[in-house]
């Protein structure tokens, strides 16, 4: 049996820059709950689960997400990213990177739910060879 090397990559700050239009979905999605919190601070904030998002946010503005309302604000936050979908970049070097894994054989991908994998798929279609 042969034997195969996985490659797990970050995408955002590896190899696309979404970070600026996630910042601007959450803000549209607390917004959207009326939740009033500052761009700045939704900035730190980026990268971390929707569970600990919504410690953070009681952190930042002292409301209690319950269940409800935190799914709410996913999925709002999933929508308003995917309508940005067309501003986010590859970053230098991702398409060489992309090219490079299929050649080899070596790319696959896994991706949490189908919403996050749409929103991957848009932004790597700037970047890859057909099929990555």
């Amino acid at each position: 049996m042969g034997s195969s090397i996985g490659v797990v990559f970050d995408l955002d700050g590896t190899l696309v820059d979404s970070v600026y239009q996630h910042v601007l979905a959450w803000h549209e999605a607390l917004q959207q709950e009326g939740i009033e919190l500052s761009v700045w601070r939704i900035h730190r904030e980026i990268g971390m689960s929707g569970g600990l998002f919504a410690k953070a946010l009681l952190r930042e503005t002292g409301r209690e997400l319950d269940p409800g309302t935190t799914a709410r604000l996913q999925q709002l936050h999933v929508e308003a990213s995917l309508r940005r979908i067309e501003q986010v970049r590859p970053l230098p070097g991702t398409k060489q990177l992309l090219g490079y894994l299929t050649e080899a054989r070596s790319a696959s991908e896994a991706h949490p739910d189908e919403i996050t994998q749409k929103f991957i798929r848009g932004a790597l279609s700037k970047a890859g060879p057909a099929g990555v």
